[in-house]
């Protein structure tokens, strides 16, 4: 399989400081390779296979997604689709004990990051069609934080307001009081949201439209250790806001 970045090096490093009497060779050994093969697959020079991985993990006491990965995984929150081809994007809540699943992302990123998913109907065929499959990553700290971010205002960002609907849009504040507008397309008659009052709001940093081809993972939170650890984190935060609001917990 092709790999990117991967993050060999990183928990090789890491079990030599545990373990002082192990050297390249040694793992080479365990491995059943030369030396100078480990030094390659650590600085990517060559590819990995999967076996190779699961290797690398056994003789390393780590998992797959460490060998693999150099970041942790991203929360995946929230499902956007659309019913019809004239409808607005809306999004369904995916953070739930029975569905959380994280996503991997090859290269060095924020923890604190999530992801939506766009799940688009099969026989859609409108504006956003060509997002259909894509992921949203956006900041989650103004989430966390409970802030409408300054990098969110006049730029594409997704947010939440009191009433607990998640939407995305540009952003605008309304001048006269302490609400917002936001422009929910970019037709030639735009539909815009008015006097919205905000939990928060945050910018959104990017789309990865081919997961498929940029080696993108994602697992089930209950079947991995940083998963869990990463939609725990989000469970707690959101059930504060439930719990302060009167409504029911996750």
């Amino acid at each position: 399989m092709h790999m990117t970045e991967n993050n060999l090096r990183h928990m090789i490093t890491q079990y030599k400081r545990d373990n002082p009497l192990e050297t390249i060779k040694s793992i080479a050994a365990k491995k059943g390779v030369t030396p100078e093969t480990v030094s390659r697959h650590q600085s990517d020079k060559i590819d990995m296979s999967m076996q190779d991985i699961r290797d690398y993990a056994d003789i390393l006491g780590c998992s797959t997604f460490d060998i693999m990965f150099q970041s942790q995984p991203m929360p995946i929150v929230g499902i956007a689709s659309a019913d019809t081809n004239e409808s607005w994007i809306t999004y369904t809540h995916a953070l739930t004990p029975e569905t959380a699943e994280c996503l991997y992302l090859h290269g060095n990123h924020d923890v604190n990051l999530s992801a939506c998913r766009y799940d688009m109907p099969d026989d859609y065929q409108g504006p956003y069609k060509m997002l259909d499959g894509a992921f949203e990553i956006w900041d989650a700290r103004p989430a966390l934080e409970y802030r409408v971010d300054k990098n969110a205002l006049m730029n594409l960002c997704i947010l939440r307001t009191v009433g607990e609907e998640l939407h995305r849009g540009i952003l605008y504040p309304q001048p006269h009081n302490n609400k917002y507008s936001l422009v929910k397309n970019w037709s030639a008659e735009p539909d815009v949201m008015t006097d919205l009052e905000l939990e928060w709001a945050s910018p959104v940093l990017k789309y990865i439209m081919r997961p498929d081809l940029e080696g993108a993972m994602v697992v089930k939170s209950s079947e991995n250790a940083y998963a869990l650890e990463r939609t725990t984190l989000m469970y707690k935060y959101m059930n504060e806001r439930r719990k302060r609001k009167g409504l029911p917990l996750l």
